[in-house]
């Protein structure tokens, strides 16, 4: 591969790339830059990045997990849309926008996890992911949102017990049949240089918690 680097942006065209971590002092993934990359299969976005552009992932077929940095505050419009063997993604409290359909048809997704920080998730930001059974949203106040495209009464609600009501009386949110309130558990090494821990999330009555310590 042969990246080329232009005003902090990544740039790719290689369809054989399978494991990516992009460097980093990238701080942002131009629009396209990985558009049909059909042997990416996993992706690690470093903290230095702060936006996804618009189709940044498209057509990426194959991609199954996403891990997005602590930095990024958006996520463009279609950036992940068609990635059609997508099982895991976090959405991290950073992150403050996600575009129209920017996950779009990403039918193997079965649960999404949206940070706190989301004000507002864009038109089919959802539509076509026909395995999604669980959205968790940790904010306290519910994302604006006119049709994410989630199906709203297949799929599960998760939101914080302190706002439950206020997503019951949101246009959106509150049309879900299946409405959970969840407690957060919050999870923090004790010292970052030694390694981390994952497993920060919303959790409902009687969960088994997995906590991941790598060092």
């Amino acid at each position: 591969a042969n990246p080329m680097y232009c005003s902090h942006n990544f740039y790719i065209n290689d369809q054989e790339i399978n494991d990516l971590v992009i460097p980093n002092n990238v701080t942002s993934i131009g629009s396209y830059a990985f558009n049909g990359c059909s042997s990416l299969t996993s992706v690690t976005i470093p903290n230095s990045v702060t936006s996804i552009g618009t189709h940044a992932f498209l057509h990426c077929s194959r991609l199954t997990s996403v891990t997005i940095g602590n930095s990024v505050t958006s996520i463009g419009d279609g950036a992940f849309a068609e990635c059609s063997s997508l099982t895991a993604v976090t959405i991290p409290n950073s992150v403050t926008t996600i575009g129209d359909q920017a996950f779009f048809d990403c039918s193997s997704l079965p649960s999404v996890t949206i940070g706190n920080s989301v004000t507002s998730i864009g038109d089919d930001a959802f539509l076509g992911c026909s395995s999604l059974t669980s959205i968790i949203c940790l904010g306290t106040t519910p994302p604006d949102a006119s049709d994410p495209g989630a199906n709203t009464s297949t799929c599960k609600l998760i939101v914080p017990h302190s706002a439950y009501n206020a997503y019951l009386r949101h246009a959106y949110w509150g049309a879900f049949l299946n409405i959970h309130t969840g407690y957060l558990v919050t999870l923090q090494a004790n010292n970052d240089q030694w390694g981390e821990v994952s497993g920060t999330n919303l959790y409902t009555k009687d969960t088994t918690i997995t906590i991941t310590a790598t060092p």
